[in-house]
């Protein structure tokens, strides 16, 4: 699993936008912008992913955005979420490790 793709909902509200991804129950963020919304949102399918990792379980496959039923003040996008740089970001601790290397490459 490099990247996934789900399409997410946005409603805007009164200060910013609330946002949820459709086939992930319980993957809701916000954001004063739309652009914080996005940056929330896939911070929080990173916290999913780790979570269905963790249990062995597999990620449900994502809806069509076209498929989505809204309402009148709700729009669709495509969230991407790249596991590699998520996990550079969120799991960044420095781990000690013994080697042995060739002494030409030592000198």
């Amino acid at each position: 699993m490099e990247k996934l793709y789900y399409p997410a909902v946005f409603q805007k509200e009164i200060t910013g936008y609330s946002v949820w991804l459709h086939d992930i129950s319980g993957c809701i963020s916000q954001g004063e912008t739309f652009e914080e919304a996005v940056e929330n949102i896939t911070d929080a399918l990173g916290l999913f992913v780790e979570e269905y990792r963790s249990n062995g379980d597999k990620l449900p496959a994502p809806t069509l955005p076209y498929e989505i039923q809204l309402e009148d003040d709700q729009f669709t996008t495509i969230i991407s979420f790249d596991w590699v740089a998520y996990q550079k970001k969120h799991n960044n601790k420095a781990v000690k490790k013994t080697l042995t290397i060739p002494s030409w490459l030592n000198t």
